[in-house]
C-alpha cells in the first residue's frame, strides 16, 4: 500500500467515524441537556402553539442544530463519494473532467510533475510515448513484460496519487464543516437551556398550581398554607421548571415563598383571557 493510499484510507476512515459521531453526540447532548427543560417548559405553556410563538429563539437555535447535523453529513458525503478514476481513462483522457474541474489527462501531467511514476518516467511525454511503443510492441516479445510491469505500476501510483489529489479538496471542506458544527452544538448547548429557563419580570405572574400529597406537606411546613385548593400561587423567580412560588391562601404566613420539588406539583400559566 502506497503512502498515497494509506492517506486516502486515513481520511475516509477519519470521515467517517466523524460523521457517525457527530448526530450521536449532539442529539444525546441536547436530550440530555435541554430535553427535560422543553418538555417541562411546553407543558406548563397553555397550549403548543403559545409555547412556539414565546419560545421562538429557542426553536431557531433548534434548527441551527439540525442544520449543522445535515451540513456535517453532506460534507462527509462528498468526501466518501470520491471515486477514483479508471486507469484506462486516465492514460486515454476519455473522461470530461474531474472535481477539480481537469480532465485524466491533466491528472496525469500534475502527478507526473510530482515524480509519482519515478523512477519508471520523469515526465508525461516519456510515459505517453512509452504507451504508444507498448501498444505497438508484440505480445511475448522482448521487454514485453518489463514494459507491461512498468506501466502497470506507474499508472496505479498515478491512480492512487488522483485519489488522494482529488479528495483532499471536500476533506478541507468537511474539516470547517465539522468545526462549525460544533460550534453551532456548544452554543445550542449553553443558549438554548438559558432560553428555557427565562421567567418574565414584568411583575408576578399567577399560575395554577396542582400538588400531590407530598406537595401539601411540602407546602403547609414552608408557609402555613392549610388549603392548596383555595390557595393563589405567582410565579416570583426561579424557572417555569423550578419555580419559586409566592402564595395567598387560607393560614398562609405574610408574603409566603414556597419552593415546590417539581414531582410533587404541576405547575401550568393562567392562560389570559
Amino acid at each position: 500500500m502506497s503512502i498515497y493510499e494509506s492517506a486516502t484510507a486515513a481520511i475516509r476512515d477519519t470521515v467517517k467515524w466523524l460523521t457517525a459521531f457527530i448526530p450521536t453526540a449532539a442529539l444525546t447532548a441536547a436530550a440530555l441537556v435541554v430535553g427535560p427543560d422543553m418538555v417541562a417548559s411546553a407543558r406548563a405553556a397553555p397550549s403548543l402553539m403559545d409555547w412556539a410563538v414565546s419560545h421562538g429563539p429557542v426553536l431557531l437555535i433548534v434548527l441551527a442544530l439540525f442544520a449543522s447535523i445535515a451540513g456535517v453529513l453532506f460534507a462527509g458525503q462528498q468526501v466518501l463519494t470520491v471515486q477514483p478514476i479508471d486507469l484506462a481513462d486516465l492514460q486515454t483522457g476519455h473522461t470530461s473532467s474531474t472535481s477539480q474541474g481537469m480532465s485524466p489527462r491533466a491528472d496525469v501531467a500534475r502527478a507526473m510533475g510530482a515524480g509519482i511514476a519515478m523512477p519508471y518516467f520523469f515526465d508525461k511525454a516519456t510515459y505517453d510515448a512509452e504507451l504508444v511503443r507498448f501498444a505497438d510492441a508484440d505480445v511475448g516479445g522482448d521487454d514485453y513484460d518489463a514494459r507491461a510491469s512498468r506501466l502497470a505500476l506507474a499508472g496505479d501510483a498515478i491512480r492512487q496519487w488522483s485519489i488522494y489529489d482529488r479528495i483532499r479538496g471536500p476533506y478541507r471542506r468537511f474539516k470547517w464543516t465539522f468545526v462549525g458544527a460544533n460550534a453551532v452544538i456548544a452554543g445550542f448547548l449553553v443558549i438554548a437551556p438559558a432560553l428555557l429557563e427565562v421567567v418574565p419580570s414584568d411583575g408576578p405572574n399567577q399560575v395554577r398550581v396542582t400538588v400531590n400529597e407530598n406537595g401539601r406537606a411540602s407546602l403547609l411546613r414552608a408557609t402555613g398554607c392549610t388549603d392548596p385548593s383555595k390557595s393563589s400561587y405567582y410565579v416570583i423567580g426561579g424557572s417555569w421548571d423550578a419555580p419559586s412560588l409566592g402564595v395567598d391562601g387560607p393560614n398562609c404566613s405574610f408574603r409566603a415563598v414556597w419552593e415546590p420539588r417539581t414531582q410533587d406539583v404541576e405547575v401550568r400559566p393562567i392562560a389570559a383571557p
